[in-house]
């Protein structure tokens, strides 16, 4: 299939039906997510604990994922092939918002880890210890905004490399990637990311629930 054909299939008739459906699926998520940001905004118990502005940055980065395929159903609607800019930075944001998405479910299993479990070793410069004073309330929106920053700096290759668009599926994420260098630049950011944020949070309410076990009593 030729590149031409491929963007008039893209922005053919058949993708203003999958825009009302992207639209739709993206109100709802906006709205969810405004609901459980709401909530621990304004409740004075849940905004106290520190531990919840991870769940609030998790609920903020998918509130950015549903604006983002929002922006990505207006440009099914709108683009063709002759204006396609506004699919290249719905696809910005899509994969932006949902690389950031993956990074709080590890770091919420991690603090939750090593806030209660007092049997770390506390040795000075073990692991343990080491962690658990990253893990300390004082820098939990450190942690936040550092992660923030460092997704979207990773993806500045792909933004210069002009990687953003019209995906294969036809979603508007990334394009077909035309050289290896930026393919396997992706594969060692975005997914490895989704890799390491499984497995750490895997291993780590595993941890939690074999201390629960030791514990409970």
């Amino acid at each position: 299939m030729s590149n031409s054909s491929y963007l008039i299939d893209f922005y053919g008739s058949s993708s203003k039906y999958f825009a009302v459906f992207i639209a739709s699926s993206s109100v709802f998520i906006v709205a969810s997510n405004s609901l459980f940001l709401a909530l621990l905004i304004f409740s004075p118990e849940l905004r106290s604990n520190k531990a919840n502005w991870f769940l609030f940055a998790l609920g903020l980065s998918d509130w950015l994922h549903g604006c983002s395929h929002f922006i990505e159903a207006l440009a099914l609607w709108n683009g063709t092939i002759d204006d396609r800019y506004l699919c290249t930075f719905a696809g910005h944001f899509v994969v932006i918002s949902g690389v950031v998405s993956f990074g709080f479910p590890p770091m919420i299993a991690t603090h939750r880890y090593y806030s209660l479990n007092n049997d770390t070793d506390m040795r000075t410069g073990s692991c343990g210890f080491r962690m658990r004073v990253i893990c300390a309330d004082r820098y939990v929106l450190h942690l936040i905004i550092g992660w923030y920053i460092i997704v979207v700096i990773a993806n500045v290759p792909l933004i210069l490399g002009n990687s953003f668009g019209e995906d294969p599926s036809g979603y508007c994420l990334l394009r077909r990637f035309e050289t290896p260098p930026l393919l396997v630049y992706y594969l060692a950011t975005a997914i490895n990311t989704v890799v390491l944020s499984l497995s750490i949070t895997g291993l780590y309410y595993y941890k939690l629930s074999k201390w629960l076990k030791e514990h409970q009593n």
